[in-house]
């Protein structure tokens, strides 16, 4: 069952953050047992309101740092023609890996492999960084997404 969640942000993100994690068990039974987090944003593009707050996402970096989190990666693959290196530098998302010792994922720049849709009967490429850590070795690692509400031209697509 799908669980959504709002937070009163007006205490600070830290503490949003906080209570939003801790209201499903909180960081530490969280993490599994590589204690890898992997976040996925929003960054289509670097114009205002298209990208998820880099602010939070900061905030989301250190509240698992703080429960034992190993690494904590910030992956996306922008669209529309853009580089997500171009769009994490441009957006703030860069400085705050810089920050908080977060390891940018920058999807579009990894290599590929095939991957058979069944429903489809055809294979997709997908990022082969996507395949060992989040289909493979899925049991291991901490997959969270941290989407942007959409007001952009992708709206109805992503």
């Amino acid at each position: 069952m799908v669980q959504v969640r709002f937070e009163d942000t007006s205490g600070g993100l830290d503490a949003a953050v906080a209570s939003m994690f801790e209201a499903f068990g909180g960081g530490r039974g969280l993490l599994k047992s590589s204690r890898d987090v992997f976040l996925k944003v929003n960054g289509i593009d670097f114009k205002p309101h298209v990208y998820t707050s880099p602010e939070v996402v900061a905030a989301v970096v250190r509240y698992f740092q703080r429960q034992g989190a190993r690494h904590v990666y910030v992956m996306e693959n922008s669209t529309q023609g853009n580089f997500t290196r171009l769009v994490f530098d441009i957006c703030g998302m860069k400085k705050v890996c810089d920050d908080t010792g977060a390891v940018p994922v920058y999807l579009d720049e990894t290599a590929e492999i095939p991957m058979f849709l069944p429903g489809l009967e055809s294979f997709v490429q997908i990022p082969d960084f996507i395949h060992e850590h989040l289909i493979r070795r899925r049991r291991e690692n901490l997959y969270i997404s941290i989407p942007k509400l959409k007001t952009h031209s992708m709206t109805t697509v992503t």
